[in-house]
């Protein structure tokens, strides 16, 4: 027969292969819902707000970009864009860095004043050297010489969005 030891050593060996089959499992679980989340971070659309004052550039650009998965609003006037920023949530905004209404560098400054984290890629076709740093500078996450690709302007998107949910998680 087996002492009393020898029995109270069988448990307690018991209930720690059971601990650590427990947390097994809750580590396994854990893991799969962190690469289910990775997923759906994937999946997610890109909501972009783009804003250019050329209006047949802004239809076809937008709805290019929803061929390609994106939540685009598409805006021709900077001051309705500044309202629609501090009204609703984008991953990224794009805009035209010369409009009539304001100045670029302008737009950008007022943006990052709204959301200071606000990711802004500028288009431009007509900028300097210096205006280029001086949007960089101000924030902007990247510029885009136009006529943009819709490929690169893409996969900056999608880059930029991808970079957020990354320091977001």
């Amino acid at each position: 027969m087996r002492s009393l030891t020898a029995q109270k050593h069988e448990s307690q060996i018991s209930n720690f292969y059971f601990l650590i089959s427990s947390f097994r499992e809750r580590l396994q679980n854990n893991l799969f819902q962190a690469k289910l989340d990775q997923i759906k971070c994937r999946t997610m659309n890109e909501r972009v707000l783009l804003l250019d004052d050329e209006k047949d550039f802004v239809e076809a650009m937008a709805e290019r970009m929803r061929a390609r998965g994106m939540e685009v609003t598409a805006i021709t006037s900077p001051s309705e864009a500044l309202k629609r920023a501090r009204e609703e949530s984008y991953d990224v905004i794009v805009m035209d860095f010369m409009m009539p209404e304001i100045d670029g560098l302008e737009a950008l400054k007022e943006l990052k004043r709204i959301n200071p984290d606000l990711q802004i890629i500028l288009l431009t076709g007509y900028a300097t050297m210096e205006k280029k740093i001086e949007a960089k500078n101000l924030g902007a996450t990247d510029l885009v010489e136009k006529p943009a690709d819709i490929d690169t302007l893409t996969d900056k998107i999608r880059k930029t969005h991808e970079k957020n949910n990354t320091l977001l998680n």
